[in-house]
């Protein structure tokens, strides 16, 4: 499947991707960055690859306030991530997809 996420600004991330002491620790795992150019909207993207193969879209969004959550946040830490966009999941042809939308209400 594919997560894609958005946030304020790419940069941050951008420039820990190409961080040497981050970059050596995951050495031969599936970790993964690359420039995706704009979004139909017009926005920047980045596809990402965690070191076990998961794969996520991050955006940066137009209107970073606009696309926060009026609910607030969860609790913890402070988060980089502004949005859940959407979630795509890969299925093969004549799965019980009423089952799969069922497990995701």
């Amino acid at each position: 499947g594919l997560v894609t996420l958005s946030f304020p600004s790419l940069g941050p991330l951008l420039e820990r991707s190409g961080d040497e002491s981050i970059l050596k620790s995951l050495r031969g795992s599936q970790f993964d960055v690359m420039e995706e150019g704009q979004t139909d909207r017009g926005e920047r993207a980045l596809l990402v690859t965690d070191p076990w193969g998961s794969k996520f879209r991050l955006v940066e969004a137009a209107d970073p306030d606009g696309e926060r959550d009026s609910r607030g946040t969860q609790g913890g830490g402070p988060s980089e991530g502004i949005a859940l966009r959407d979630l795509t999941v890969y299925v093969p042809a004549g799965c019980n997809i009423v089952g799969i939308a069922r497990f995701y209400d």
